[in-house]
């Protein structure tokens, strides 16, 4: 399985982003890419964007905000 062969590289990935409170660039940028909204779009209000993110960030960030909610 996947997660069986990453699950040591994320969490050390993870520890060293929260213990050290940063991240590198790569990890804070995201890729942007426009999506066709139908099948012949015309103009740029035909596309949709969509940002892809680090994997890690993305996870990081989620976890922090579970744990900051109080309810």
């Amino acid at each position: 399985m996947t997660w069986d062969t990453i699950n040591q590289d994320m969490l050390d990935v993870m520890n060293l982003m929260y213990m050290n409170v940063s991240v590198t660039g790569a990890q804070k940028s995201g890729t942007i890419v426009c999506l066709p909204k139908k099948p012949d779009p015309g103009g740029p209000e035909d596309y949709r964007s969509l940002t892809l993110l680090h994997a890690a960030y993305k996870l990081l960030t989620r976890i922090i905000a579970i744990r900051c909610d109080p309810g």
